[in-house]
């Protein structure tokens, strides 16, 4: 039986959407093309409220999908009252309550450290207020992406698959506040906000949101890899023994310690202990040997604050590159679909699938390579970029070759686009 809250299916179509039209999948594909089209001015939208409001969501939903329904931004409360909403075995919240309870998410989701803690959590209460009629999840999606830059993190969505999402949210708006869905999206959360472009992009390539057409199949071509997030003891030394400045420091925190004292060694093991395990920024022990007498422990004391700050600006920059290099090595890179690839050669005018796919493949390249794409571009020191990346040489040239092809391709479509704009009589923009 078709959806028809407004009881009026047959004069205005599913839903009542501006077309008219009463074929469901055919709403959808507006829905969708009206979505990518305003994603990114509705997170703009988003971005300039300082706390975001039950009426930003409503704004968000008539930013996203005012194309194609006349009803975009009213709430069920408004457009269907008495109706309760069931999916599967979901229950969502009924029409009356919907306003109170995506205030209570977006409660939780405005503080940014409740947002780093249970991104999950804020996701399913504002998945169970299921406010509008329609276009939920795409809405919920973006005010969540935003809420998740605010708290500097953002939520893998490419490597996530559906049904394991579904099934994790199902669970988590069934029993609340038990970490279902935080337990499920933990592995794909990474540290930084994007920018906002960046974020409409990934909800524009994300084609769980969109209507179900014919399966565009594609290998992996880049592995998604765990690493461990901290730099070893091992590394450390390492890193340590191979520094300038680290051996100067040393020296001259040994001769200071010999001026001061006759067992000077306990002293210059507890300064080593401080600066390779300590604290990043506790100096105490270079100030406890300061307030020694005499000039021998201000001079001590001086070079054990040295040795110290070298050791942890070592630390703190293995630390964050390291953190960088996890961050990376957990985006999976998928091989351009065959039809894709046929596409771009032949110049073929792309869909707007494609055109989702495109952006989706060249995204995964710069956020698993970041500074090194160039490097793979131009083919220098493959190796080396193998082992800074974790993958092996043969993987790291067959995606030298799907980038070599895709930006080929890029430079003959830009070539015709502007021979069809001269057509025209006007410049390519």
């Amino acid at each position: 039986m078709t959806f028809d809250p407004f009881g009026d299916f047959a004069s205005r179509g599913y839903l009542r959407n501006h077309a008219g039209q009463k074929d469901m999948l055919k709403v959808k594909d507006l829905e969708h093309d009206s979505f990518r089209g305003n994603v990114e001015r509705a997170l703009q939208d988003l971005s300039k409220a300082e706390h975001l409001t039950y009426e930003h969501v409503r704004k968000a939903h008539e930013t996203l999908f005012r194309d194609v329904y006349p009803w975009a931004g009213q709430d069920r409360a408004q457009t269907a009252p008495d109706l309760h909403i069931t999916k599967g075995t979901v229950d969502f919240m009924f029409a009356s309550h919907v306003g109170r309870g995506v205030e209570y998410a977006l409660g939780q989701g405005n503080d940014p450290a409740m947002m780093r803690e249970k991104p999950g959590e804020v996701m399913g209460n504002l998945a169970y207020a299921h406010p509008f009629l329609d276009g939920n999840g795409r809405t919920i999606m973006t005010v969540h992406s935003e809420l998740c830059r605010r708290a500097e993190i953002y939520i893998d969505w490419s490597q996530i698959h559906k049904n394991d999402y579904l099934k994790a949210l199902t669970q988590e708006i069934d029993v609340p506040g038990k970490g279902h869905l935080d337990a499920y999206l933990q592995r794909f959360v990474r540290e930084g906000a994007l920018q906002l472009d960046g974020i409409a992009v990934s909800l524009q390539t994300l084609s769980g949101l969109g209507p179900q057409k014919a399966e565009i199949s594609s290998s992996v071509l880049i592995p998604r890899k765990d690493i461990g997030g901290r730099v070893s003891e091992t590394e450390l030394k390492e890193r340590l023994a191979g520094s300038e400045s680290v051996a100067e420091a040393s020296q001259k925190l040994i001769n200071a310690a010999k001026a001061a004292m006759t067992d000077y060694e306990p002293v210059v093991k507890a300064v080593q202990n401080a600066a390779l395990s300590g604290d990043i920024g506790d100096r105490r022990v270079a100030d406890e040997l300061r307030s020694g007498p005499g000039p021998s422990a201000a001079r001590l004391g001086a070079a054990a604050d040295s040795y110290i700050r070298i050791v942890h600006g070592i630390r703190q920059t293995m630390q964050q590159q390291r953190h960088d290099q996890a961050q990376r090595a957990g985006v999976e890179v998928r091989r351009p679909s065959a039809q894709l690839m046929a596409a771009l050669d032949r110049g073929d005018v792309l869909s707007g699938d494609l055109k989702a796919e495109l952006r989706m493949v060249r995204s995964a390249f710069e956020r698993r390579f970041g500074d090194d794409l160039a490097v793979l571009r131009a083919g220098r020191n493959l190796e080396g970029l193998a082992a800074r990346h974790g993958i092996d040489e043969k993987q790291v040239s067959d995606a030298r070759r799907v980038l070599q092809r895709l930006g080929k391709a890029a430079s003959q479509q830009r070539a015709q686009a502007e021979v069809r704009s001269l057509d025209r009589g006007g410049p390519i923009r």
